[in-house]
């Protein structure tokens, strides 16, 4: 509509300039003498108006307007796009997009807006402060943690638990910079909202999952241990059976914090079919390997593993994989390509009666577990250059070949020319 009127604008003002312009040579030529006046003339041509540059809006500022407006407004900047390839200015443009819908969030919330307007802007203010933590915006942080109050005192209840939710995560994020109470503060915030759900759901699991793990991550093995059992027997009440078998994950997690300095259980199906003899690795030592095809972190292990391998074999060291993949046809083509000379357990393989990666808690990927030969659970957490130094303690060094002990290689033999 501007762009029109601008047009219409200038139009008139030329249609006016013209009319002027005509009137100032009609009194000129009155003024002359006759004789002056020529015989006859060609009728003047009229230049074309020169429409004036549009000036284009910029489409982040958000204007003022009802709550009808803004929402209008929210609707179009939604269906903009960034142009070109380039990821910075993508990034660049999904920011300022977030930054205005939050604004106009703001302005309709400031407002007079009905409950249905009421409540999308609640709604998209959530969301644009989820996006801009995510894209690390450095104001974000602050706003979620008092987006809940906030929008108890707009009354809109059903927002505030998801809101206290995003705010609960925001300081997990940050658990390990706190103190021993203020993490025990923590923890009992979470536990008590999560209590206080009439329904377990995902944001709950999230939470008793975020809140486990970062206490396991700090080196707090007790309070991690009891934080995953105390969650473990509030999931386990539920109906649904994702919820309740992810209690048993819980459960599992618990389970895996104890096994160091203790005797770990192992039975499963390998990919070909048989059963696993956990008992004919007594008095070596194991790498317990759980991982996936999808897993890239768990594929850029295996080289290390099978450097130690080599190295460390004929000295007492062994590896059992257990691949986590449901696509049995992606772990087989996987298999094709890339043969182990270590056992491969299926923990998904039909004919598996208990999962070891629900009993030990397995709920990130790779899971690397090293028993020693006592058969007793040396360490947890035996990624990259950790499994070299600890196979070196338990078996001793070994004298690895160097490039100059390495046979020289013989150039390729030509033929005879004839």
């Amino acid at each position: 509509m501007r762009f029109e009127f601008k047009r219409s604008w200038v139009f008139m003002v030329s249609v006016v300039l013209a009319l002027g312009l005509l009137s100032s040579y009609l009194v000129a030529q009155d003024e002359k003498p006759a004789a002056e006046k020529p015989a006859a003339e060609e009728p003047a041509v009229e230049e074309p108006a020169v429409e004036e540059p549009v000036e284009e809006a910029d489409p982040f500022e958000v204007p003022d307007g009802t709550p009808e407006e803004l929402l209008e407004y929210v609707k179009k900047l939604q269906q903009q796009r960034p142009e070109g390839n380039d990821r910075r200015a993508q990034m660049e443009f999904v920011q300022k997009a977030n930054g205005a819908m939050l604004e106009a969030a703001d302005k309709i919330l400031a407002g007079e807006p009905n409950d249905e307007q009421k409540t999308a802007a609640g709604q998209m203010k959530m969301a644009s402060l989820a996006m801009l933590m995510r894209l690390g915006d450095p104001t974000a942080k602050a706003k979620v943690l008092a987006l809940p109050e906030e929008l108890e005192k707009a009354g809109l209840t059903d927002l505030v638990r998801p809101a206290k939710s995003m705010a609960l995560q925001i300081q997990l994020q940050q658990a390990r910079t706190l103190d021993a109470d203020g993490l025990d503060k923590l923890v009992g915030q979470i536990k008590e909202f999560i209590g206080e759900a009439e329904e377990i759901g995902r944001a709950e699991m999230s939470l008793a999952f975020g809140t486990a793990r970062a206490l396991e991550s700090s080196g707090n093995k007790e309070a991690a241990t009891k934080v995953y059992n105390d969650f473990a027997k509030i999931f386990a009440a539920s109906e649904d059976e994702q919820i309740a078998n992810f209690a048993l994950m819980l459960e599992g997690s618990a389970r895996r914090l104890n096994l160091l300095g203790n005797e770990m259980e192992l039975e499963g199906i390998t990919v070909d079919g048989e059963k696993f003899d956990w008992s004919k690795y007594k008095g070596k030592v194991v790498l317990i390997d759980f991982w996936a095809t999808w897993c890239g972190p768990c594929l850029a292990e295996i080289p290390n593993v099978e450097k130690s391998y080599e190295l460390y074999h004929e000295k007492g060291f062994d590896v059992v994989s257990i691949s986590v993949d449901r696509d049995r046809a992606a772990l087989d083509k996987f298999l094709e390509s890339h043969e182990t000379p270590w056992a491969m357990l299926h923990d998904q393989d039909e004919k598996v009666e208990k999962s070891m990666a629900t009993h030990y808690g397995v709920m990130g990927i790779p899971t690397m577990i090293l028993v020693g030969a006592d058969g007793k659970v040396a360490s947890l957490d035996i990624r990259g250059s950790k499994l070299g130094k600890k196979l070196e303690e338990l078996l001793g060094p070994v004298e690895e070949e160097t490039e100059e002990e390495k046979p020289e290689e013989k150039p390729e033999e030509k033929p005879e020319e004839k």
